[in-house]
């Protein structure tokens, strides 16, 4: 099997995440340590880019860190049930559907201070006051 290589550039270009972003997931065990050329060069393949964008889709559906950690250890270890994934993924929708009722909530409080601005040419604002004053 004829495995392509990648730069850390390279596998940020393909995978969609940024080159700091990669060297963090490293640190934080989501990704190998990558093998590396003999200038110390960090050298990817064709799996790591795969696990990136993995790693970019879970993150996108607001999985935390630990989260995707455990999906991917279940996943290396080839220790999983289609039963355990789902109920990972119904955890997160129930973390997601509360987050959406908190913003949904804090919407609200914002378009009822802006209600309350005049928008005028004063430095006396509702909105300066309730959010950096903590006064109104």
């Amino acid at each position: 099997m004829n495995t392509s290589t990648y730069s850390i550039g390279e596998l940020a270009q393909r995978s969609g995440v940024s080159i700091e972003t990669i060297r963090f997931y490293e640190k934080r065990g989501l990704i190998r340590a990558p093998s590396r050329t003999a200038g110390g060069h960090r050298v990817y393949n064709d799996r790591d880019v795969d696990r990136m964008r993995a790693v970019r889709r879970c993150r996108a559906l607001d999985f935390g860190l630990d989260d995707i950690q455990q999906f991917l250890k279940m996943l290396d270890a080839d220790a999983y049930t289609c039963e355990e994934m789902k109920s990972l993924g119904l955890r997160q929708l129930k973390a997601l559907d509360e987050r959406l009722e908190e913003l949904q909530n804090h919407r609200q409080a914002l378009r009822q201070i802006i209600r309350r601005c005049d928008g005028g040419q004063s430095q006396s604002c509702v909105l300066v006051e309730r959010i950096f004053r903590d006064r109104a």
